[in-house]
């Protein structure tokens, strides 16, 4: 069995001055013994406004507590919102490529982890709610999930934002905007490619959406999962709407499981796990 924890939106910043202190006992909860994550996954928004202070604090937290061996974190639309690209691109990779050795340079990555492949997925622009994906990314996605899928193994794509239409959009969206919340101009591209692979799972956060209906959805024999939030910031859309939600996902030969965790009250909520057989 590989194990590995799930979080999304710890949103670290000044004008989130409790998430910091959420993400700390998020974190200690991952050394509680409870279970033993092999890898640390953020899905994104891990900062409020991506400012060097804030990926500090937040990489910093990750150093000092250790939650596993090993770390995948992405970009979200807060993490580059109101910034320079190129500066704040080369800002993450330096912070991550400290934490793990690694020689990341863009936000769109691949990287494997416990014998199983993780796709990373990052915008190529500064964008407010979406995340732009060009051509050369997304023939960059067909050809990773050409080389991992197919052998019975799962393959898990991160992006901050989910599909287009999934996990309760437009309608619980409560932004000015409407049609925001979901990829963006490419998700049905997006969409296409992965629907051709088997064994896929698209996790994504975004949307602070509680537990709940919307939180697993099949779209095109696609395992689509959105995660709520795991910082201070208000969850919302669903049953269980605490603040430091997140999931610790299990990976047998036969199947994944994704177990629902409040780890701000370490309490494991089994009314919102779910198995998927591999095929």
């Amino acid at each position: 069995m590989f194990t590995f924890t799930l979080t999304s939106d710890s949103h670290i910043g000044a004008f989130a001055p409790g998430s910091a202190a959420v993400f700390e006992a998020v974190l200690r909860d991952m050394l509680g013994g409870a279970y033993q994550p092999e890898l640390f996954v953020s899905l994104g928004d891990c900062t409020e406004n991506g400012t060097r202070g804030e990926w500090k604090t937040y990489f910093e937290l990750l150093k000092r507590f250790r939650p596993a061996d090993d770390y995948i974190v992405i970009q979200g639309n807060h993490d580059i919102r109101f910034r320079r690209f190129a500066a704040t691109q080369r800002r993450f990779c330096a912070f991550y490529n400290d934490l793990t050795g690694e020689r990341v340079d863009r936000y769109y990555f691949a990287k494997d982890a416990g014998g199983y492949r993780f796709i990373c997925l990052g915008s190529e622009r500064t964008q407010m709610e979406k995340i732009t994906l060009s051509p050369t990314q997304l023939d960059w996605l067909d050809m990773r999930l050409e080389e991992s899928a197919g052998q019975g193994r799962p393959v898990f794509v991160l992006c901050h934002e989910p599909l287009r239409n999934t996990h309760g959009l437009p309608d619980i969206w409560d932004m000015p905007v409407k049609n925001t919340g979901h990829v963006g101009a490419q998700s049905d591209a997006l969409q296409a490619i992965l629907r051709r692979y088997k064994n896929v799972f698209f996790l994504t956060g975004h949307m602070h959406t509680g537990f709940g209906r919307f939180t697993y959805q099949e779209v095109d024999g696609i395992h689509s999962v959105n995660l709520p939030a795991a910082g201070d910031k208000v969850n919302k859309s669903g049953e269980v709407a605490d603040h430091g939600l997140g999931m610790v996902a299990e990976v047998y030969d036969d199947r994944v499981v994704f177990r629902a965790r409040n780890f701000l009250q370490g309490e494991w909520l089994p009314q919102y796990d779910r198995t998927y057989p591999l095929v």
